[in-house]
This record gives C-alpha cells, structure tokens and sequence, in this order.
C-alpha cells in the first residue's frame, strides 16, 4: 500500500491539530509512517511554526502535526483537512497537571513571550497540588486558560492572533470547527476512534503503542472543589458533548 503521502499532488496537506494530553504523541508517530520524512512540518509547538512562518518556510508540507490552533490550517492552506481528538475536561486537566510535575521544567536558559509562558505554568504545576493548581490558574489567566480545547478550536494559538473573543464566541467557532472538520476522535475510547481514522483514510489498521502516557491515577476530590472545577470548564464540557454527538456514534 503506498504511503499516504505519495503522490499528493494537488491534494490539501493533512493537519493533526494536537490537544494536549488526548493521546495525540502516540497518533503523531503513527501519522508519521504515512508520509515521507520531506513532507512532514518538523514543528510540534506553536512558537516552532511561528518560527518557520518568519522564515518564510511553513507553507509545501503534506502533514502538519503538533501543539497548534484552528487558525494554522486556515493560514497555511484553507483547503487542508483537519483531525483531532478531545477528552473529558477534568480528566485531561488532571493529567496535564501530572504530567507537567513528572518532568523537569522545559526550556532552561531560553526566553521568548510563548516560552516564559510555558515555564510558569509548569513550575506552578510543580509547586502546588492539583487543587491549588486549578485554582491559582483561574486567579492568574482566567477560565480561557482551564478550557483550552474551546480556545485551540475556537480561537486559535500563537502571537499573531486577533483580539481575543469572549470563551461563549469562542464555543460557538469551536463547534462549527467541529462539524467542519475531517475527523475527531475522543481519548476515552481510542482504540475505536483510531480504527475508524485508520478506515477513513485508508491507512494501515494496527494498534498503536502508547507512549507518553502517565501511569493510571485518581484524584480523590472534594465535593466542593470537583463542583467548582466542572464550573470552571464548562466551556471545554460543552464543546466536548458537542463533539460526542457529532462524532461519537460512527460504527465500524
């Protein structure tokens, strides 16, 4: 069978918009057997792309895939298709908590808007529990912050964005993203969800290994606190029970 990204052509390049923490590192290095290494983008995180439209060299690539947001595919190709997977607010928050804490903080000794950024959250992730987390991440950046999927799908990522719209503007641009997207695929059953992928576009049905997965956990929560969260990321739940109706009924 040949590789996916043979003899493109005039066909629109591929973009797997990656949300944190939905499983995407294992899809990425599955997506990455489906094309040639030349016609893979080399970024992953946004200021890498921002880095490579400076330099004039983002635009020719067949597979773009990593930490961006709904505005990449409409800057570099309009035409592209685009895939995704989401995951239950509170479970991905929490994992992204814990994964930021297993790992040292990144980027040591750089700096640049998006990186500084970056290098806070992680050191609070490794400061403060996951309540005080969620809490202290609602003080300093808001609830656009705590639903991050509405804001990737809605809004977008990077520092050439317009003025920011309010999280209800942004749902709304999130759920017709949604429905105009090619594929979305939801962490909790993934198996499934990669299978239908794999049929979809004709590639290769295997299973595929999980890696950069944190061992499972659970957080037993207080009552008040769990309320209080699902509150806060009641933007993301809405997009994601959008989604799942939507997408989440697909038989194989």
């Amino acid at each position: 069978m040949p590789l996916a990204g043979e003899g493109l052509g005039r066909r629109p390049p591929l973009f797997f918009l990656h949300v944190p923490r939905t499983g995407g590192t294992s899809l990425m290095q599955y997506l990455d057997k489906q094309f040639k290494a030349d016609e893979i983008c080399p970024a992953h995180k946004i200021f890498e792309f921002e880095s490579l439209r400076e330099q004039d060299r983002l635009a020719g690539y067949a597979l773009y895939r990593g930490h961006f947001g709904s505005n990449l595919p409409r800057l570099v190709d309009a035409g592209g298709q685009t895939i995704t997977f989401l995951r239950e607010p509170v479970a991905r928050f929490f994992s992204m908590w814990r994964h930021l804490r297993s790992r040292p903080v990144p980027f040591e000794g750089r700096s640049g808007r998006l990186i500084d950024y970056t290098k806070g959250i992680a050191g609070a992730a490794h400061q403060l529990g996951f309540e005080e987390f969620c809490y202290a991440m609602m003080a300093e950046n808001g609830p656009l912050f705590l639903n991050s999927m509405t804001m990737l799908l809605g809004h977008g990522a990077g520092s050439q964005l317009p003025p920011e719209l309010d999280l209800a503007e942004m749902l709304d641009q999130a759920k017709r993203a949604v429905d105009g997207m090619s594929f979305v695929g939801f962490t909790e059953t993934s198996a499934h969800s990669v299978l239908q992928l794999q049929l979809q576009f004709g590639w290769p049905a295997e299973e595929i290994p999980h890696v950069n997965a944190a061992p499972a956990s659970s957080l037993p929560l207080g009552t008040t606190f769990l309320d209080w969260l699902r509150r806060a990321v009641r933007f993301d739940n809405e997009l994601y029970e959008h989604a799942i109706k939507r997408w989440g009924n697909r038989v194989s």
